[in-house]
């Protein structure tokens, strides 16, 4: 944590606060808090990267996609999928405009959608998103690779979820 908040205070002197590399800095501090599981403190660093990001690199950036989808994840993780579906099918869209169906943050877009709907148990919905990105991190990153086997892990209790309907 200290390590996190030394290089935060450090980029904003020396980059100042509308810097991308700051509103990343942000990010690095959120996921902190949000793997110890203080989403109370993530959620206002999280908000104000998106901010940053938007106003910076404008809404068609990808990495405004990626602060698009940490936003998401949060409100994942808290159970208010209302909030976080429009998040992700943005992120989604832009990922898909800017980067192309074959890349590999395209097919975490749509793994982060398919999570989201499994959660909600609309397996069915999630099934085809989970083959997708499946098959896109297969062919870019090969079968061992983690995004891929947690990929899979979600497809597989996706398919577990849905014969137990």
């Amino acid at each position: 944590m200290p390590l996190y908040e030394e290089a935060l205070k450090i980029i904003e002197q020396v980059l100042g606060k509308q810097h991308p590399d700051y509103a990343t800095s942000l990010n690095n501090l959120a996921s902190l808090y949000y793997d110890q599981g203080d989403y109370e403190k993530a959620l206002p660093l999280v908000e104000e990267a998106l901010k940053i990001k938007e106003q910076v690199l404008g809404k068609q950036h990808p990495d405004y996609a990626t602060s698009l989808n940490n936003l998401a994840n949060l409100y994942l993780k808290q159970g208010d999928y209302e909030k976080a579906l429009p998040l992700v099918e943005e992120a989604l869209k832009i990922r898909e405009k800017v980067l192309g169906k074959q890349h590999p943050d395209y097919a975490t877009s749509l793994n982060n959608l398919a999570a989201l709907y499994k959660e909600q148990g609309d397996y069915e919905k999630a099934l085809p998103l989970y083959e997708e990105a499946l098959s896109i991190y297969t062919k870019v990153f090969g079968e061992q690779h983690p995004h891929t086997q947690g990929t899979k892990r979600g497809y597989e209790r996706c398919l577990e979820g849905l014969n137990k309907v």
